[in-house]
């Protein structure tokens, strides 16, 4: 029997980026949930973006800390922490679960990473580069 490669290698590079970061967010989730008892990793920056995403999801202004400091931080993450906060309101899910909510999110914004750089690598040079650079981008640790 003859083994031959997948005829779609970078399907089979963005399937296992996928389950890789989507593992990654759940085993990260148990921890904190089980081990730890707290919702993030590193506490103290991300409690100012996740603070900043819940002023965004309600409508409020953009400020943080007291005094109010209106421009502390960049609106894009604190942007997409309102999304996944949105996103699970709208699920109906437990008070908790919007950090789940953005690990997955984040785990589906980091594999269209891999096929973005994968698409680079493919432009500059040939399909086997960029095939090359997304699968080094899918198992780079700190990009899981």
């Amino acid at each position: 029997m003859r083994l031959t490669a997948p005829r779609r290698p970078l399907l089979w590079i963005l399937l296992g980026a996928l389950a890789l970061r989507i593992g990654a967010a759940l085993l990260l989730q148990h921890d904190l949930d089980v081990n730890k008892k707290r919702p993030f990793l590193i506490t103290g920056d991300a409690e100012g973006y996740w603070e900043l995403g819940r002023e965004i999801a309600r409508g409020e202004p953009y400020r943080l800390y007291d005094p109010p400091r209106r421009v502390e931080r960049m609106p894009g993450y604190p942007a997409f922490v309102a999304g996944a906060i949105r996103l699970s309101q709208a699920l109906g899910l437990a008070e908790g679960r919007p950090y789940f909510v953005a690990r997955l999110l984040m785990a589906l914004v980091g594999t269209a990473n891999c096929a973005l750089v994968a698409l680079l690598g493919r432009e500059l040079f040939d399909s086997r580069t960029g095939s090359l650079a997304a699968a080094t981008v899918a198992v780079a640790p700190p990009l899981v």
